[in-house]
């Protein structure tokens, strides 16, 4: 039992030969599963551009603690995009969306150890992206001007209209089809191998039937049957 289980173990070197006599399909099943996710990212994804819009708060000396600026950089982040300041952008823009809808697509993060926020938008237009964040990092300002524990606060960087797309990564997404498409063909090649039970060489018969050959007969080809029949 033990003499036939280890005969039937596919060591490292009969992976890479199923592999390789397999090479033609799993190259081919590779490239249509690369060229499939590439097609798809290019044309099947809409491009979604990023603008970010820097600006520093300088708050009062009561808040220099810890505890207190953990505080108050999270009432900024919710302040930055509630609906007062939201409501207005889509006023002011003329925006032909509702707050729920627009606050998934802005983002107030502020950076640690700093007094820097930031207002990141992600929208499918570069153009309304950079108005947007822009237009809510001004509206916050107003808003926050009025605040006694406010001290100075300014933009540090207005949002530039994005050339470029940020989201869907083609490059990333084509080695990500490469990888998974290199998987699955590996994977169909070895389950393919694994369930053929066809006898088609000696060693297949002792490895298969576990009994001894013998005898074969040998495969002519039709070069050598035509030669001697003339």
């Amino acid at each position: 039992m033990e003499n036939n289980q280890t005969e039937q173990t596919i060591n490292i070197q009969d992976l890479f030969s199923i592999i390789w006599k397999n090479i033609i399909l799993v190259g081919s099943i590779t490239f249509i599963i690369t060229l499939a996710v590439g097609l798809f990212t290019k044309f099947g994804i809409e491009e979604k551009y990023t603008s970010v819009t820097t600006v520093r708060v300088s708050s009062s000396s009561s808040y220099n603690e810890i505890t207190g600026i953990q505080k108050i950089t999270k009432t900024y982040s919710y302040l930055g995009t509630s609906e007062s300041v939201l409501g207005k952008v889509i006023e002011n823009l003329d925006l032909e969306i509702n707050y729920k809808e627009l606050k998934k697509l802005v983002k107030l993060t502020p950076i640690p150890d700093t007094e820097i926020l930031e207002f990141e938008v992600v929208m499918k237009d570069a153009y309304l992206a950079s108005a947007v964040a822009n237009e809510a990092a001004n509206l916050f300002i107003a808003k926050m001007e009025d605040d006694d524990d406010v001290e100075n606060i300014y933009v540090v960087d207005e949002a530039k209209v994005s050339s470029a797309p940020s989201s869907p990564n083609l490059k990333l997404n084509v080695v990500i089809g490469f990888v998974l498409g290199g998987m699955i063909s590996v994977g169909f090649v070895l389950l393919k191998e694994f369930l053929d039970r066809t006898i088609k060489s000696e060693e297949d018969v002792q490895k298969h039937l576990n009994v001894p050959v013998l005898g074969a007969i040998p495969t002519l080809d039709k070069k050598y049957l035509s030669t001697n029949n003339n």
